[in-house]
């Protein structure tokens, strides 16, 4: 072998070293195990392509060589893609359910229940369904600052429903919550006004104590006097609303009703 020959051969080791250390490399960097797994997904989102980006995500939450977290995370995201797809929202709801069941305790939890109930109270018009996940979701973090507007959305869903009993445990969990205690005594004294006139009466005078603003001083006024005229006539109704120190126009509406 001539010198040359040699020379070659040795010169070409590290270069073939070289070469198989990159083709390791960059298999790992594009395999789901690398840290860039979950932006190849994201790249296809930010450019539009929801589809293909709902099936990488899928890939990814679906392949044994991808870790947990990533799984995880990717399912999430599939699912929380898809559910912008309001054409396919009975697929997307599947998916938000699909993955709750699989991530019991993902940090996840509450913001895929309220994606589900957004889509069960619009496009798919399941009302029961809305309001298992908004009460849900208050469940998973209960200490959101909006946990108790989710239960009053609860409540309301519940209401839709048909179902009274699960709406007033709703909204009463909601009462205990400061900042949406007005709106869950209104949801509810309108839930009780067609069974219970006396109990209505009774939340629409806790929505008014509770009241941190004007609109809902007034409507619970408004429930107040509807309440009232159930009980006692238009003429002790008339007396509920000539209290108010407000002009607020739907009172005045009112009072211009029950006046002789």
């Amino acid at each position: 072998m001539s010198t040359a020959d040699s020379l070659s051969r040795f010169l070409a080791r590290p270069l073939l070293g070289l070469a198989l250390g990159a083709g390791v490399a960059l298999f790992a960097w594009w395999s789901p195990l690398s840290p860039a797994a979950l932006d190849r997904p994201d790249s296809l989102a930010a450019q539009g392509d929801v589809a293909g980006a709902i099936e990488a995500y899928s890939a990814l939450a679906g392949s044994v060589f991808t870790n947990r977290a990533t799984r995880e995370e990717a399912a999430y995201r599939a699912a929380r893609l898809a559910a912008l797809e309001t054409a396919e929202a009975a697929e997307a709801a599947a998916r938000l359910e699909s993955f709750l069941a699989d991530w019991p305790g993902s940090r996840h939890r509450a913001e895929a229940l309220l994606t589900l109930a957004a889509l069960a109270s619009g496009p798919l018009a399941d009302p029961a369904r809305a309001a298992r996940a908004w009460e849900q979701a208050a469940w998973a973090d209960a200490e959101a600052p909006e946990a108790g507007s989710w239960l009053v959305h609860a409540g309301r869903a519940w209401a839709e429903a048909g179902d009274t009993a699960a709406a007033t445990e709703a909204l009463r969990r909601a009462t205990g919550h400061r900042a949406h205690a007005a709106a869950a005594w209104l949801a509810l004294g309108r839930v009780q006004l067609g069974v219970d006139a006396a109990l209505a009466h009774e939340s629409y005078q806790a929505a008014l104590d509770a009241a941190a603003t004007p609109d809902e001083a007034a409507l619970a006024r408004l429930g107040l006097a509807t309440a009232v005229e159930r009980l006692d006539g238009p003429n002790a109704a008339l007396a509920v609303l000539d209290d108010d120190p407000a002009e607020d126009p739907a009172l005045a509406r009112r009072r211009a009703r029950l006046s002789p």
